[in-house]
Formats: structure tokens, C-alpha cells, sequence
């Protein structure tokens, strides 16, 4: 008797083990891994940080530099990071709601033909384009989509280029999520392929435009389920071995 109290609470404890094995395994699925191809160029690439303080007349607004090859990283109130690396020369105006946003890292590389001048505005929602947190959107492929990420950047630019990489660090909380941008022609939010590189969720495009991550919807309620069904299945184990365990006693 005593040898058949052991082997079930065996089973049980190796039962919540593995259970909470798979709930880790299962909040971090969701996004195709692959390794997304580097830009053309390879230049060898220099690196820097500014801490980015704002008075009052600056409303925001953050006009700088950036040499070419030089991937500069921003960063606002000590949590939102704005990474840029360029080939060309870029005249930079940043800016970015750090207090809503929070902790986030953004990063852009982009191959240019000529020198740029970019602006780049990081806001926690766009409200004229229908994106505020929690809300849900039918894309132009019909399929609904989340929008939790509480991070949209609008980027605008003087001049064409060949290619643009778009890199945000992936989390719990965009998990299986795309990126998308706004198509203003037919007033919709577009979704693209999106791979993970290096602990990024990153996609590639030829233009700018307001950028964010969405979250398919029928991937959001799956892994709910999922995790619904593991919670269950530790609280049930763990009933059975306390009554097991009372009994014995």
C-alpha cells in the first residue's frame, strides 16, 4: 500500500512538472523561427547610446544626427529604446511617449540611397487609425487580429530606399503576433510575414508608414484554451495528491 502511495505521488509531482514545462513552452510559441536575411550592406558597424532629456520647449521632439554605420540607440525615461542603424547619413526627428509605452525595444535598420532625413514618432495608440489597446480589428485577409503591443511608430522619410528591416524585442505579451501597417488607401491595417531573430519579432519592407504588432486572434483565444486546460490540470493533481496525502495520515 505504502509502495502504491508513492508511485501516485510520483506520478503526480512528474504529472505538475510537466505541466508547468508545457505553459512555459506554450507562451512562447506562436511566432515562425527563422533567421531573417541581414541588409546588403556589412559595413563594420559602430555602436553608441544617448540618454534623450526634453524640456518643455521641445515638445517632444528630439532632432538629431546619425552618422552612417553608426547604430545609435535612444533612450527615453530609462526604459523605451529606439535603435537606428543606417548606411547613409540620416537627419533625425524623434519623437517618442515614453510614459504610456513603457518598457520597449524598437529597432530599424535601413539601406538607404542618399542621405535621409527621417521622422520617427513612437505613440501608445492611434486613435484616427482605429488602434487602441485591446481592441479588435478585421484585417484585409478577413482574419482579427489584437492590438495589445502598445506601440506604433510612424515613420516618414525625403527619399525613396531599397530596404528597411523592423525589429521589436519579442515577449509574453506579443507572442504569435505579426507586424502590420496601416494601408491608407483602403483604410486598413495589413499584416506581413514576420520571423524571430535574435530574441526580435522582425520583418522587412520597402516603405514607410505606420507600423505596429497585431495579434491573430484565433492564435490569442488557442493559447488561452491551452493554458486554461494546463492551469486545470495542476489544480486537479494537486487536489488528488492532498487527499492522497490526508488519507495517508
Amino acid at each position: 500500500m505504502k509502495n502504491s502511495h508513492k508511485i501516485i505521488l510520483g506520478t503526480i509531482l512528474f504529472s505538475m512538472i510537466f505541466s508547468i514545462s508545457a505553459l512555459s513552452n506554450v507562451l512562447a510559441l506562436g511566432v515562425t523561427i527563422n533567421s531573417s536575411q541581414d541588409l546588403p550592406y556589412t559595413t563594420d558597424i559602430q555602436t553608441s547610446a544617448v540618454e534623450v532629456v526634453l524640456d518643455g520647449s521641445q515638445e517632444n521632439q528630439y532632432e538629431t544626427q546619425v552618422e552612417a554605420h553608426n547604430r545609435t540607440t535612444f533612450r527615453y525615461q530609462h526604459q523605451t529604446q529606439l535603435t537606428i542603424n543606417c548606411s547613409v547619413d540620416c537627419d533625425l526627428t524623434l519623437s517618442c511617449e515614453s510614459l504610456k509605452i513603457g518598457a520597449k525595444a524598437f529597432e530599424i535598420e535601413i539601406e538607404g540611397t542618399g542621405d535621409l532625413e527621417m521622422n520617427m514618432t513612437c505613440t501608445e495608440e492611434q486613435a484616427e487609425l482605429g488602434l487602441l489597446l485591446g481592441e479588435r480589428y478585421t484585417a484585409r485577409n478577413q482574419n482579427r487580429f489584437l492590438y495589445q503591443e502598445a506601440f506604433c511608430v510612424s515613420l516618414q522619410a525625403n527619399t525613396s530606399f531599397i530596404q528597411a528591416k523592423l525589429m521589436i524585442q519579442a515577449s509574453a505579451q506579443n507572442a504569435g503576433g505579426s507586424w502590420a501597417y496601416y494601408d491608407d488607401s483602403a483604410n486598413v491595417w495589413v499584416t506581413v510575414p514576420t520571423t524571430i531573430e535574435d530574441g526580435y519579432l522582425v520583418t522587412t519592407t520597402d516603405h514607410f508608414s505606420y507600423w505596429t504588432i497585431l495579434i491573430p486572434e484565433s492564435d490569442l483565444l488557442f493559447y488561452i484554451a491551452i493554458i486554461a486546460i494546463i492551469v486545470g490540470i495542476i489544480a486537479a493533481v494537486s487536489i488528488v495528491g492532498i487527499v492522497i496525502y490526508m488519507k495517508k495520515r
